[in-house]
């Protein structure tokens, strides 16, 4: 299985290096990165929720469709060899995870000199440039910021989120995560219920666990793969240095957090309908709260942004982002009892309080 593994990997390296620059090959090879880390960590809580949720007692029922997955391959051997199935499909299996690793090496074996010639191609930076993202950022910047120095790091900032491929293995599946727990929560409590009894529920406040990725990823917000460019920040004549810190805030908030929140605002509305909307409100004006909170919590020394490698994120900082994660709790009961006692125009006003909350504490935070 190792061997299978290996080699497929190295084939579909080659694959991609036979049509595509170095640049490409590495975002390839990074994306893939991120899905499993993604994969994994959603893994570990599905897996456990499939069985509550279906029969434990499966049988095989051989098909031609099977020849495709390689774990049927590899598991048929502890049947033929342990369980004594002697079936004609469980042998065909068993021989097809012998057969064709040892054929794939024979095919690796001839592309070899292929491959190590296309490893060149990992040094090449070419390809296209997107100035439209560029562009869009700008627009974004001029609303969201209202300095010109804030807007110069919102664009610094979201680009170097969008390009640092470390930096998006360590907090791209994050976000993924934060896009699949409500949903975790809403189906371990469907069993017994319908969708329709879901909706005039109040499983909607699970929607806060996606503010759960935000001390995890503004932890991360140190670090960068590029970190010896850092001395841009010293170099560049800037007049007001809070507005590096406020604008690689707000690029978070912007380009990370909000796609992921609009995506669950717009599944959420879908199950619930329009009455929850003062509540999605709520929440993402909480999030903007949260995340000024957060940040001055983890750089409260005041480290630059993207000024450290990797190498020394330490383990105090995930157990301090657990911590804050708890903080997130009392909000959650705030919006509970607001919208128990004061359903409707109270969730308004409770909207308008941490929106000018989050003026004050966005001003004197910085």
């Amino acid at each position: 299985m190792d061997l299978f593994v290996v080699i497929m990997t190295a084939l579909i390296y080659l694959l991609i290096m036979k049509f595509f620059d170095g640049e490409r090959l590495k975002d390839a090879i990074n994306y893939v990165q991120i899905l499993l880390s993604f994969s994994i960590a959603i893994g570990y809580q599905l897996l456990i929720h499939i069985f509550d949720l279906t029969n434990t007692h499966f049988a095989l029922h051989p098909a031609w469709w099977q020849l495709f997955l390689p774990p049927l391959w590899f598991s048929s051997s502890f049947e033929w060899l342990i369980g004594g199935s002697r079936s004609p499909e469980i042998i065909a299996f068993s021989v097809i995870s012998i057969v064709l690793p040892l054929l794939s090496a024979l095919i690796y074996n001839k592309c070899s000199a292929v491959f190590e010639a296309a490893i060149f191609k990992l040094s090449d930076r070419g390809g296209e440039s997107k100035m439209h993202e560029g562009k869009i950022n700008k627009a974004i910047a001029r609303i969201v910021c209202f300095q010109r120095e804030e807007r110069i790091f919102f664009r610094f900032a979201a680009l170097n989120m969008k390009n640092d491929r470390p930096f998006k293995l360590k907090v791209y599946p994050t976000l993924g995560i934060s896009l699949i727990f409500p949903f975790i929560f809403i189906f371990t409590s469907l069993q017994g219920q319908s969708w329709q009894e879901i909706g005039t529920g109040k499983s909607y406040y699970f929607l806060y666990f996606s503010l759960f990725m935000i001390p995890t990823a503004i932890s991360m917000l140190k670090f960068s793969g590029a970190y010896k460019g850092a001395w841009i920040f010293s170099a560049a004549p800037i007049q007001n240095r809070v507005s590096i810190f406020s604008g690689a805030l707000k690029a978070f908030l912007i380009r990370l957090f909000f796609p992921v929140y609009l995506i669950l605002s717009f599944l959420f509305l879908l199950i619930f309908k329009g009455l929850i909307l003062p509540d999605l409100v709520v929440i993402f004006l909480t999030a903007c709260l949260y995340s000024v909170i957060c940040y001055r919590t983890i750089n409260g020394e005041g480290t630059l942004p993207f000024s450290m490698p990797f190498e020394t994120v330490q383990e105090g900082g995930n157990m301090q982002a657990l911590v804050l994660m708890v903080g997130a709790v009392p909000f959650v009961g705030l919006h509970a009892l607001i919208g128990w006692f004061l359903p409707g125009y109270g969730l308004w006003l409770y909207a308008l309080i941490l929106f000018a909350g989050n003026f004050v504490v966005w001003r004197k935070a910085f």
